[in-house]
């Protein structure tokens, strides 16, 4: 129950202020696609689970490897040294896996935001609200647009709102 809970609780932390949040059209809309984004989360067989686990150590060793040859240049005090060097890869795990589930959240808000109507590009997050059917680039980062996203376009003719 603890360690569900405190994923829930890094999830929330991790993707608080992201602009694809405030799209969503309703405060129930926006929780539950938090809630399906943690559940898929907990899945030890998604991919980004062991992407994001193989990213960590691979970090958290280059930083080690790094701290043993800095932190000496320091010249601290025995207990002083062995404290820093545990404080950097501590701040080093924290600073990668908050940066590792927001990229990997924030395309799937963007999914979720999809499911429910609202075409947004998936690589940058833009609203394509109000952009003309049959358009095939988004105006944020010219990347193509998603079919799912061009669908929901042809489907309506909202004024535009931008992000």
């Amino acid at each position: 129950m603890g360690r569900k809970w405190s994923r829930a609780l890094f999830l929330r932390w991790s993707v608080r202020d992201m602009p694809e949040l405030e799209l969503f059209e309703s405060e129930q809309q926006r929780r539950q696609a938090i809630q399906e984004i943690e559940i898929e989360s907990n899945n030890p067989f998604n991919a980004g689970v062991w992407i994001a686990l193989v990213i960590g150590i691979v970090t958290v060793a280059a930083v080690r490897w790094v701290a043993k040859r800095v932190v000496p240049l320091l010249d601290l005090p025995p207990g002083i040294d062995t404290a820093v060097h545990i404080l950097i890869i501590l701040v080093t795990i924290v600073v990668v896996l908050r940066a590792l589930n927001r990229w990997g959240t924030a395309r799937e808000l963007r999914a979720k935001l999809l499911e429910v109507g609202v075409p947004v590009c998936m690589y940058c997050g833009y609203c394509l609200r109000g952009l003309a059917p049959g358009a095939r680039g988004c105006p944020e980062c010219g990347r193509t647009i998603d079919e799912r996203a061009a669908t929901l376009l042809e489907q309506s003719d909202v004024e535009p709102t931008g992000r």
